[in-house]
């Protein structure tokens, strides 16, 4: 497993999935709008810039997106799980 995820609080994680079913019902600007709390909570975990990028870029909002996909990098820069949100 990716040591980016093993190290996370298991709320970030629960939170992500919680964004992650949003997304899935087309509540993608809900999903958007628990991430970036989750953000403000726990602001050097990559994994929810990821998360955060990725819902963003499904909600059109690329400028905003990109600027969290390369903080994701910028704090995670070995991570392959994290650099994903890219492609």
């Amino acid at each position: 497993m990716d040591e980016t995820v093993e190290r996370v609080d298991p709320r970030v994680l629960e939170t992500i999935n919680q964004a992650i079913d949003l997304d899935e019902k087309e509540q993608t600007a809900s999903a958007a709008q628990i991430l970036m709390s989750l953000v403000s909570e726990f602001p050097k975990e990559a994994i929810v810039h990821s998360y955060l990028a990725w819902v963003l870029s499904r909600n059109g909002q690329n400028a905003e997106a990109i600027a969290h996909g390369e903080v994701a990098i910028l704090l995670a820069p070995k991570s392959e799980r994290i650099s994903l949100v890219f492609f």
